[in-house]
């Protein structure tokens, strides 16, 4: 993000390395998009919302749901790590 210039990214492009699910989770918080790489992504953790909906070219990839329930009870000590990033 210290990239010394007076434009203000909003997609954060990352390669292989800079993909994990912590940094996934906490991109759009921040006010940002992010678009990695993601290497042989049909044998990481993909996630969905809801387990119900469909999305046809998609659903071979997103094998996991988000457990929007230990979001909700973790909302205050997210928001504090976020804020503090």
């Amino acid at each position: 993000m210290e990239h010394d210039t007076e434009l203000a990214p909003q997609v954060c492009y990352t390669d292989i390395h800079g993909y994990s699910e912590v940094v996934m989770a906490t991109a759009a918080p921040l006010g940002f998009d992010l678009s990695p790489r993601i290497r042989d992504a049909k044998d990481q953790a993909l996630y969905k919302m809801n387990r119900t909906k469909k999305y046809p070219l998609l659903d071979l990839l997103l094998t996991g749901t988000i457990r929007s329930e230990c979001i909700r009870q973790s909302w205050d000590e997210l928001a504090r790590v976020i804020a503090s990033i």
